[in-house]
């Protein structure tokens, strides 16, 4: 199942780019754009609830200003259920440190929270993702029904956004996470276009 969690406001790129990876998959059932608030965990968890009113296996979700690879499913679907959470990675600019670029793939960081992860060709065990582009399998969903999105209101807490959230649960209960990295990278319009860039200097030329 492909879905899309989305405000209203649907980025063109992203919904041509879905219509290419629709085509170029057989079969694949029609794509949910399930519509939401401002709570982004909560429309993830609508989608996680019609997911599991089907009998569908994994469930790829998008954000709605995220825009996958064309092979993104490719890439993915293969990943689970080995891994629990898998994720093609987007470029932005870290919090603590603007100027500098990383990819939305992470590993734990000493005194706890997250650092970045330095990703190989393929696929990387991490410990937490970003979940613009992810395929999430059926037992995980299943493992952190009924809410699987959630924020902390603790301003003190290391880890408050729903995605880590999400992933801190997954790896209590024993799920691993990948981020798959070949060359190619979800790009993150709303925040910043930087796929293409990161993209070509991924591939050494000089940008």
């Amino acid at each position: 199942m492909l879905a899309v969690p989305t405000r209203g406001q649907i980025g063109w790129q992203t919904v041509t780019r879905l219509e290419e990876i629709r085509d170029r998959t057989p079969g694949l059932a029609p794509i949910v754009y399930q519509p939401g608030n401002l709570s982004v965990a909560l429309t993830r968890n609508r989608i996680v609830k019609r997911f599991l009113e089907t009998d569908a296996t994994t469930l790829v979700m998008v954000d709605d200003d995220v825009v996958p690879p064309p092979h993104a499913l490719e890439a993915l679907d293969p990943l689970i259920p080995e891994f629990g959470m898998a994720a093609v990675p987007h470029p932005h600019p870290w919090p603590h440190d603007p100027g500098r670029i990383v990819l939305s793939a992470y590993d734990s960081a000493p005194g706890g929270g997250f650092a970045p992860a330095t990703l190989a060709q393929g696929v990387n065990e991490v410990a937490a993702v970003a979940t613009g582009c992810v395929a999430i399998s059926r037992a995980a969903l299943e493992a952190t029904a009924p809410a699987p999105f959630r924020v902390s209101h603790d301003p003190d807490d290391l880890i408050s956004s729903d995605d880590f959230l999400f992933c801190a649960d997954l790896r209590i209960l024993g799920f691993r996470i990948a981020a798959w990295a070949d060359g190619w990278f979800a790009d993150h319009v709303t925040t910043v276009g930087l796929a293409p860039l990161w993209e070509t200097a991924a591939q050494g030329a000089r940008v």
